[in-house]
């Protein structure tokens, strides 16, 4: 996530707006590995044990440190922000992993670090709506079978009734197995048992 240099978020891609994802630290990397959980347990009198109760999972936060190009004038700024401030959980997605989306916000405090000549950081707070990375959904229309499977037909004649009995189907004139008579529950009397339903 945080290798990446370019990034997608509610529709526009970083590059579009001049900003980019930086690391300025010592060179590695730092993440999330997994979610922040809180485990609720209840104490009681004279027992050093507490009770657990449950466990839960806080939504995924993380920072970002984003570079403003010097080219990034005063009135794209305000575009900037305005897309970068957003109301509700919008698409995050990376450039080094596009498998994953985080539904993310802005939230907490924003800094900016400039040199005064239009260029610098901005250190931004952002929060999921859930403790979960989301996959994109992949639709196949055209799948076909890959089993090798092959599929022998059976000739049905009278002989193969007389290894057991089918109950209810027959031959029609074509040779082909059909119903004989359809059973319609209406017309079971009352107190039939199941083994004597054929």
């Amino acid at each position: 996530m945080k290798e990446s240099l370019n990034f997608y978020y509610d529709g526009v891609y970083s590059v579009d707006m001049n900003i980019y994802n930086v690391n300025s630290s010592s060179g590695l990397f730092e993440e999330f590995f997994l979610p922040t959980r809180e485990i609720h347990e209840q104490k009681s009198f004279g027992r050093d044990k507490p009770y657990f109760i449950e466990t839960t999972r806080k939504p995924l936060s993380f920072n970002l440190r984003l570079y403003i190009d010097k080219d990034v004038i005063e009135e794209k700024m305000q575009v900037i922000k305005r897309w970068l401030f957003q109301d509700y959980y919008k698409p995050l997605i990376f450039s080094y992993n596009p498998n994953k989306i985080y539904y993310a916000m802005i939230h907490d405090n924003s800094t900016l670090t400039h040199n005064g000549i239009d260029s610098g950081y901005v250190d931004i707070n952002v929060r999921c709506d859930s403790p979960y990375v989301y996959t994109p959904e992949y639709f196949e229309e055209n799948v076909l079978n890959k089993t090798k499977k092959v599929v022998k037909e059976i000739a049905v004649d009278e002989s193969n009734f007389s290894e057991g009995l089918m109950n209810g189907l027959g031959l029609n004139l074509e040779g082909n197995l059909e119903l004989n008579e359809i059973l319609i529950w209406g017309q079971i009397p009352e107190n039939t048992k199941w083994g004597e339903i054929v």
